[in-house]
C-alpha cells in the first residue's frame, strides 16, 4: 500500500520549526506499512508528541479510506540516538515517531446490521430523553 509521505514530512518539519526531520524510514510487510521519522528534540510541554501524532493520523486517513493507523513516540537514548542525513551529517535525536498503517477489513453484512441496529437504539434513547 504505497503512499507518498513527502508532503506530510515537509509539513511536519515546517510546523515544528525543524524539530521533526523531513525524512522517513519506510518499510512494508504485506499490508502493514511502517514509517520511522526522526525527532531532533521534544517539546517540553508535550513529551509524547501528542499533537503531531494526531496530525499524522488524520493526514493518513484523509489520503485513503478505511485505513487503521497507530502512532507512537519512542524516546531514544545512548549511541543509537543519532541520525545521519543524506549529506552524511550526523546529529543527535531525542526519539522517533513510529507510525503504522494498514487497510481496515471490509465489514460483513452482520456487522453492518449491528451498526444500524445500534444507531436506531441511540435515536430512540435521544427521543425519549427530550
Amino acid at each position: 500500500m504505497e503512499m507518498n509521505l513527502e508532503p506530510l514530512l515537509q509539513t511536519l518539519s515546517k510546523i515544528t520549526a525543524g524539530r521533526i526531520v523531513p525524512w522517513a524510514d519506510v518499510e512494508e510487510v504485506g499490508d502493514l506499512c511502517m514509517a520511522r521519522i526522526p525527532v531532533r528534540f521534544v517539546e517540553a510541554s508535550d513529551k509524547t508528541e501528542t499533537f503531531i501524532r494526531r496530525y499524522v493520523k488524520d493526514w493518513l486517513k484523509k489520503q485513503q479510506e478505511r485505513l487503521a493507523v497507530d502512532t507512537r513516540f519512542l524516546p531514544m537514548r545512548g549511541p543509537e540516538a543519532v541520525f545521519t542525513d543524506d549529506e552524511g551529517i550526523t546529529f543527535p535525536i531525542a526519539g522517533v515517531l513510529h507510525i503504522r498503517w494498514w487497510p481496515k477489513p471490509e465489514l460483513s453484512e452482520q456487522e453492518l446490521r449491528e451498526i444500524e441496529w445500534f444507531a436506531a437504539q441511540q435515536k430512540k434513547r435521544e427521543r425519549y430523553s427530550d
